[in-house]
């Protein structure tokens, strides 16, 4: 009875507890197995549902937009609406920039530590990874077309140069001493299946103590690294990575880098740090050319002309400068903006630069005239911005999924003495004018009084409402989801579906209505860091849980056949891959758990809307891919994770011992009822208490005393016996039964002589014995109705309970559960508990 057979999809498994699962992951980490991990689709997944990070428009009229949901997307306008082109997939982690590097190719960062480069004609097409060089997150990326040169930076003050003739990666700047090497998190602000999170890394605007949403109005500055997000947020390295430490015994600048600009040349790259000022190397060289002092704050945002003579800067100290290359000093500030300056495009002379930021306002200036005005107003905060080539349109995001165009009019026509309009700007300004300085408070206030009306989105790319917060239910296979629109939904994780929408409701409240008491082992971690909801399978732990076949609503299993829910996930993740790789190497050898025809209710991954796996090879590279998208020609160990493909393709499930639940079954004080040969036993956590009743109720009757068993629920009226179930709560009242006793006695004497009323009013007695009404019809063994009560710490015991549910909410004690039996008496029938939500 509590040891079940196993079929293929079945394991011997039983549950663990939380402290057993993070020793467990801990010596998994320690033996850097790495992760796995499944990213639901969107509901809409032409959209960006992360905030959009980056922008690139094209000559070709095409716009891309890279995002904080980890994918980049090209919009074509042919249609005269935008429209999504191509996807490009690969990044595990928020795409916080990206570089037109000539020639079709796009160049891409991302907080996964990763630079991709792709063919942007292709439909998504990743030509090549540089990976294994930055030890942190990559916040931006620059190009020299002209010399086949990327550039890119990071936390820790990284600096590394990619040549894309040779394909190879240089350190400009090796990492910073003063920052110790750390891991970066992931799409993980990861709850260890229970409780509340909110999805979205600890950013410099987002509240390091608190799990913020990955749409918010944070920004990528701070200067804050990984170590500590994760040890405020509670992060875990994307896809199972595991942190490689590079160039730790360098010395190296202090902070770390938001800013990067390189001219078409590959001459001068210029890097923005969390110190205030601006580094600026050769990298032909790699010597470092000049230092630039000014700023009192981070520098957000750089921009270099074509000649390298002239570099705009913007800063978390509200100011943009311009700074002569040449003269090492800053000739322009413009004090605009109340609050940091996040980003800026510029026309191509220069003569005109646009900057955003945190106060959500554009601002537009003339520099060589010296005008400013108000140019558009926000619906956020602003964090990319991109002048198309024509310099008609501007393009702008404001920390949302969306991205908005405005219409850029040329500056009112001015007297030819009005100022400079070339990139070299006059020599009597460049040299000997005093700075440009607009003050805030009245003199903004007039200029924006005065100016013309404000310029209004004229195309509107929109986003996908991203997910910001999810709470995991206690059966631990259903998560509870809120989106930026306030709409909630269930998802079920082994399908990888939405199974329920409740609109725009308190996502607290939707748990509580949905709360059940039931005790399963958290078996895997999840975020929406993405704006996705993302599992993750850290092995042992992720094998820790189980259910029975008929619960995951397989009417074709037997009422014993359990089934490992981490390995569910698996097989369901890598099935195809498994059934395409046993078809080439394993001559088609049948696979347990994916050739059972008899089971077609198994959940299953839906392949019109494909999750996405993510893991990490045997190089420790993260990669990324739809899981319909394997070939089968993928090997294990060196690709898929050996732990995974052992679970799919061997039905093996490494690090893991069975976990059962011991009990002790006794009779009740005063019950007359002898006790079982055996009462201490040990069955599954999952056993449900329905099994433990028809148990002790077989055993009894191998000792002669036969009774029923009583299928006691959450309605008071289940605690009595069938026939009296709906009369009463505490039983049917005991005049009330003598009064249909002697109707029934009153009809049988019309009927009936003298032996027959006898006859009946035995039977009365034995009816009143086993709790039953008297007019119920004889039957061959009448002793047999007397019922089986179970009851543990005084309370009935709902037979939908698992012992594991029992004890954590009834018995509530460590040692072994107490179950105590004895015939039911209706008029004293145990009260049902009272679980209140935790």
């Amino acid at each position: 009875m509590f040891h079940p057979a196993h079929a293929p999809y079945a394991t011997g498994y039983g549950g663990g507890s939380s402290l057993a699962q993070q020793q467990s992951q801990q010596q998994a980490q320690q033996r850097k197995e790495p992760r796995f991990t499944v990213v639901y689709a969107h509901t809409d997944e032409d959209l960006h549902c992360g905030a959009v990070e980056s922008i690139v428009a094209t000559s070709s009229g095409r716009l891309f937009t890279g995002s904080r949901d980890s994918t980049i997307r090209r919009w074509d306008f042919g249609s005269g609406r935008p429209a999504c082109s191509a996807r490009f997939e690969g990044h595990v982690d928020w795409v916080n920039g990206l570089a037109p590097v000539g020639s079709g190719l796009l160049a891409s960062c991302s907080s996964d530590r990763t630079v991709k480069l792709w063919k942007a004609d292709s439909n998504g097409e990743c030509l090549h990874t540089f990976a294994d060089c930055h030890s942190d997150y990559i916040t931006r990326v620059a190009a020299a077309p002209a010399a086949g040169l990327v550039a890119s930076a990071g936390l820790r003050s990284e600096v590394f140069l990619y040549d894309l003739g040779a394909m190879k990666a240089v350190p400009l700047r090796p990492a910073s001493s003063s920052s110790s090497p750390s891991s970066p998190p992931s799409a993980s602000g990861s709850q260890d299946g229970g409780g509340a999170a909110e999805g979205g890394g600890a950013r410099e605007n987002g509240g390091a103590g608190v799990r913020t949403a990955a749409v918010g109005g944070g920004g990528l500055g701070g200067g804050a690294g990984p170590q500590q997000q994760q040890q405020q947020a509670g992060h875990h390295a994307p896809a199972g990575q595991h942190h490689h430490h590079h160039h730790a015994q360098s010395s190296g600048p202090k902070g770390s880098i938001y800013a990067l600009a390189m001219n078409p040349s590959g001459s001068l790259l210029a890097t923005g740090t969390t110190e205030s000022f601006i580094r600026v190397y050769d990298p032909r060289s790699h010597a470092k050319a000049m230092k630039l002092k000014g700023h009192t704050d981070n520098v957000r945002a750089l921009l270099m002309n074509d000649a390298g003579t002239l570099l705009l800067s913007a800063s978390s100290d509200d100011t943009v400068r311009l700074w002569d290359m040449r003269q090492q000093r800053c000739i322009q500030t413009l004090a605009l903006h109340t609050d940091s300056v996040w980003c800026l495009a510029a026309t191509a002379d220069f003569s005109t630069v646009f900057s955003g930021g945190r106060d959500q306002r554009l601002f537009r200036t003339h520099l060589g005239r010296r005008e400013t005005q108000l140019f558009a107003q926000a619906d956020g905060p602003v964090r990319a911005m991109a002048l198309t080539p024509d310099e008609r349109r501007l393009w702008a995001s404001a920390s949302t999924p969306a991205a908005v165009a405005y219409d850029a009019p040329p500056w009112p026509s001015e007297p030819d003495d009005s100022g400079p309009r070339s990139a070299s700007l006059s020599r009597s300004f460049l040299g000997g004018s005093p700075a440009l300085r607009l003050k805030q408070g009245s003199d903004l206030s007039t200029m924006a009084r005065e100016q013309r009306s404000l310029q209004l989105p004229v195309v509107t790319i929109p986003g996908a409402p991203a997910l910001v917060a999810y709470r995991v239910l206690p059966d631990k296979r259903h998560v509870l989801t809120q989106d930026s629109r306030r709409c909630v939904a269930r998802w079920d994780v082994l399908s990888g579906c939405i199974v329920e929408s409740y609109g725009p409701v308190d996502l607290l409240d939707q748990e509580r209505a949905l709360w059940r008491p039931v005790s399963v082992p958290s078996w895997f971690s999840a975020d929406v860091r993405t704006g996705r909801l993302a599992v993750h399978l850290d092995p042992p732990g992720c094998f820790s849980a189980e259910t029975y076949a008929l619960d995951l609503g397989i009417t074709g299993a037997q009422d014993d056949v359990k089934l490992n829910l981490g390995a569910c996930l698996l097989r369901n993740a890598l099935r195809l891959w498994a059934l395409r790789y046993s078809a080439a190497h394993m001559s088609g050898a049948p696979i347990p758990g994916l050739d059972d025809a008899a089971w077609p209710e198994m959940p299953r991954f839906s392949e019109a809307r494909p999750p996405a796996v993510i893991s990490q090879d045997a190089r420790g590279a993260a990669w990324r891919r739809p899981f319909t998208a394997f070939t089968g020609a993928e090997p294990p160990d060196a690709h898929i994770p050996a732990w995974a493909a052992s679970a799919v393709l061997h039905a093996t499930f490494p690090y893991v011992r069975e976990l059962k639940a011991a009990f002790v079954l006794q009779p009740a004080e005063g019950s007359g009822l002898p006790s079982l040969l055996q009462s201490r036993l040990n069955a599954p956590r999952i056993l449900q208490v329905k099994k433990v009743v028809n148990y002790c109720v077989s055993k009894l009757a191998e000792l002669g005393v036969p009774l029923l068993p009583l299928d006691v629920t959450w309605d008071p009226a289940s605690r009595l016996p069938p026939a009296e179930q709906g009369q009463g709560d505490q039983g049917q009242p005991q005049q009330q039964q003598q009064q249909a006793q002697q109707q029934e006695q009153q009809g049988q004497q019309q009927q009936q002589g003298q032996q027959q009323q006898q006859q009946q009013q035995e039977q009365q007695q034995q009816n009143q014995l086993a709790g039953q009404l008297p007019n119920q019809p004889q039957q061959p063994q009448q002793q047999r109705q007397q019922y089986l009560e179970l009851t543990c710490n005084g309370m009935a015991v709902p037979c939908e309970l698992s012992v594991a549910a029992v004890k954590k909410f009834i018995w509530r004690r460590s040692d072994d559960v107490v179950f105590l039996f004895r015939i039911l008496d209706p008029a004293a029938a145990a009260q049902l508990p009272k679980i209140e939500p935790e």
